[in-house]
């Protein structure tokens, strides 16, 4: 069986945003976090 190749790369695309999603979400984190660190002093 041999997909087009477009077929692999949406899937490529599909992953690397859903890492790209996760990767931003735990930065967001971060700043949230230092920011009621900064906040508590």
């Amino acid at each position: 069986l041999k997909l087009p190749h477009y077929v692999d790369f949406q899937a490529e695309l599909g992953l690397v945003r859903r890492m790209r999603a996760e990767y931003e979400a735990r930065e967001n984190e971060d700043k949230a976090a230092e920011e009621k660190r900064e906040a508590a002093e």
